[in-house]
């Protein structure tokens, strides 16, 4: 991850450089640019209060088996691959920018299931999601090296389901099954802020499928 982390910003140099000298070489004057890409990570998603509770858990078990009774027992969930995120804006004048964004998240759960009154067995399962959505971003403090903003966001998220192992042979049929479906996707955002020109930070505070806290780096082109 960290390795990772090092290459995105490598490349996000890149190309505010190059991005700055082609500009410097056609006005002579210090570039400005209205549209940055960025790259960020958040955490506690709505996804995650989604996942660790119970009732939702038996309500995903209930797709797979549409006829059969669950229970479900104790249920340990981490969020093993946190939230990533690529980010396209363009600033259309400097109080509003527009934009879109792209998301990856999984959690990894085990815990204690069984169907219609039988057996206990364990279980280890997987849920991800995938999520696009379109940003709307409204600054109200424009200075030179900081921005601050505030901003909705609403589109699709894909959520997936696998599991990866069970201890009952009566139930290795799980192994074949998944789960897959759309939601309705949002975020709000209350405070965020950016630091730096062409190459800074950002970081978010809000609401939605990009996490409660998200931050990261962009570059400005």
């Amino acid at each position: 991850m960290k390795k990772f982390t090092v290459l995105l910003l490598l490349i996000a140099i890149a190309i505010s450089a190059n991005a700055q000298e082609s500009s410097a070489k056609v006005s002579g004057d210090e570039p400005q640019w209205n549209n940055y890409v960025s790259f960020g990570s958040g955490v506690l998603t709505r996804q995650g209060f989604r996942d660790f509770g119970d009732t939702f858990i038996k309500e995903e078990f209930k797709n797979l088996y549409p006829n059969d009774e669950i229970w479900v027992g104790s249920v340990n969930s981490t969020q093993n691959i946190p939230v990533l995120e690529l980010r396209y804006k363009y600033l259309i004048n400097p109080n509003i920018a527009l934009g879109i964004r792209g998301s990856y998240v999984r959690y990894k759960h085990d815990g204690t299931l069984a169907f219609n009154g039988g057996h206990n067995f364990s279980a280890d399962w997987n849920i991800s999601y995938i999520t696009g959505m379109a940003d709307l971003n409204f600054i109200y403090v424009d200075k030179e090296f900081i921005k601050l903003y505030a901003g909705i966001s609403a589109g699709v998220s894909q959520y997936n389901l696998k599991f990866d192992k069970v201890s009952n042979p009566e139930y290795d049929d799980l192994l074949n099954k998944s789960e897959q479906r759309l939601y309705f996707a949002y975020e709000v955002i209350a405070f965020g802020i950016t630091f730096g020109k062409q190459i800074g930070g950002f970081v978010e505070m809000g609401y939605g499928y990009a996490g409660m806290v998200n931050f990261g780096i962009y570059a400005g082109f």
